[in-house]
């Protein structure tokens, strides 16, 4: 039986520790340390890092199961996975927050695995993963048999695996004006506002400073 350590991304005291996952048979040799994975965790599967694999454990209870693979091959290697449990322990931070550290920038955005077949060849031989397609999406939630295979496709170079990274980009309003009037009339309009009318000093201040401009940014 073997089993996986993972740190789950709950950063609190209480989970600051890494909780033992019975890896599936048919992951046995897939598993190592650096991959995310999703594991069960309450009434939550939630995400986590693997960052010891071991053939025993000293739990007494039944062990979950992982549920799925995220990571097809490790994201943080040996030595960041080390520079992180020091990061830890001499900065009282919580280890997920410092193995998220690690992680390339765009891993933080949204991110589709695509794998790749080699050859030709590959897509022939393998037409049950592939149906035909050089190329395919890879979700992170398929099951652990197919995701066994797909590692074994991959340990032995016949598939590799890219990433399309997609950042989402939401549409910023800023609220401006543009003049009507030149400078010279700005100016005596200025010089006419009442003294409490602080709003409308600040709007033609503006347009007086940035004359040059079609379009004025309110601040």
């Amino acid at each position: 039986m073997q089993v996986a350590k993972v740190i789950v991304d709950v950063p609190s005291r209480q989970t600051n520790k890494p909780f033992s996952y019975l890896i599936p048979d048919n992951l046995s040799s897939a598993i190592v340390v650096g991959m995310r994975v999703q594991v069960p965790f309450g009434h939550r599967k939630i995400t986590g890092f693997v960052v010891e694999v071991s053939d025993h454990v000293d739990f007494d209870g039944k062990l979950k199961p992982i549920d799925a693979v995220i990571d097809l091959t490790p994201v943080i290697s040996p030595e960041l996975m080390s520079l992180a449990l020091k990061m830890s322990e001499t900065t009282y931070a919580f280890l997920i927050s410092c193995l998220q550290t690690m992680l390339p920038g765009g891993m933080k955005a949204s991110m589709t695995k695509k794998l790749v077949a080699t050859s030709p060849q590959v897509v022939v031989d393998n037409e049950w993963l592939f149906h035909g397609q050089p190329e395919i999406e890879f979700a992170s939630n398929t099951d652990t048999q197919t995701t066994s295979q797909v590692l074994s496709l991959i340990k032995q170079e016949l598939v590799r695996v890219d990433y399309d990274l997609k950042r989402s980009a939401s549409a910023v309003e800023v609220l401006g004006v543009q003049a009507a009037m030149s400078v010279e009339q700005l100016t005596a309009e200025l010089a006419s506002v009442r003294a409490n009318a602080t709003g409308q000093q600040q709007l033609l201040m503006q347009l007086i400073r940035h004359p040059e401009t079609n379009f004025c940014k309110l601040t």
